[in-house]
C-alpha cells in the first residue's frame, strides 16, 4: 500500500511520490479550502446528439432537443458545446440565413440557455468538416436557469440551404451540462 502523506477524508491528499488525488472528485487547495463548493452536488453530465441532413435545413422553423427536461423542478445548465459538421459531400449556404447557431431554453430567447452563439458564417458553410467548441458564458455572464425546460438548438436566421446534395452531411453536438436545484437549499 502507498503511504499517503495529508490523507484527509473526502478532500485531497499527497501519495510518497509527490502525487495529488482527490477524493470524491472536490479541488481544494493546499490549505484545503473548496475551489468549487457545491461540485458534487451538480456534477457535469453529457448528452450526445446527431442532427440528419433535414434536421440542419429546417432548425429555423424547428429547432431540436439536445438536452431533455427534467421532471423534478430542476434546471439543466449548459457547461460547454462541442458541434461538429461532418460534411462529407458539400456545403450548405447561409448567406440568406443571416443566421446563427444558439442554444436556448424551449421557454426562452435565443442565448436564454448561457451560450454564446456560433456564427454560421465559416462554419455551417465550410469547405470541409467543421468543429465548435464553446463554453457557458458564466463568470462574465449569467444564465437564469429554467425549471423543467428542455435545452434545444436553434437557427436564429431563415434556413440553411444548398444547391447541392447534402443529404449525407450531420451535425454531431455533444452538450455538457449540470442539474441544479430551483428551490432553496441550505
Amino acid at each position: 500500500m502507498v503511504a499517503k502523506f495529508g490523507h484527509h477524508p473526502n478532500r485531497w491528499y499527497r501519495d510518497q511520490d509527490g502525487d495529488v488525488h482527490l477524493n470524491n472528485a472536490s479541488f481544494f487547495n493546499s490549505d484545503e479550502v473548496d475551489l468549487a463548493p457545491g461540485l458534487n452536488d451538480a456534477p457535469v453530465r453529457v448528452q450526445n446528439t446527431q442532427l440528419t441532413d433535414a434536421q440542419v435545413r429546417a432548425m429555423a422553423a424547428t429547432p431540436i432537443v439536445v438536452v431533455a427536461a427534467p421532471t423534478d423542478g430542476t434546471a439543466n445548465v449548459l457547461v460547454a458545446v462541442h458541434i461538429v459538421l461532418g460534411r462529407p459531400t458539400n456545403s450548405y449556404d447561409d448567406a440568406a440565413a443571416d443566421g446563427n447557431i444558439n442554444f436556448i431554453y424551449a421557454s426562452g430567447a435565443d442565448g436564454s440557455a448561457g451560450l454564446d452563439d456560433i456564427e454560421a458564417d465559416t462554419f455551417i458553410d465550410a469547405a470541409a468538416d467543421a468543429a465548435r467548441y464553446i463554453t457557458a458564458q458564466s463568470p462574465v455572464g449569467e444564465v437564469t436557469p429554467v425549471a423543467d425546460a428542455t435545452i434545444l438548438i436553434d437557427n436564429d436566421g431563415a434556413e440553411f440551404t444548398s444547391a447541392a446534395d447534402t443529404t449525407a452531411n450531420t451535425l454531431s453536438i455533444r452538450a455538457y451540462f449540470r442539474n441544479v436545484p430551483m428551490v432553496a437549499f441550505s
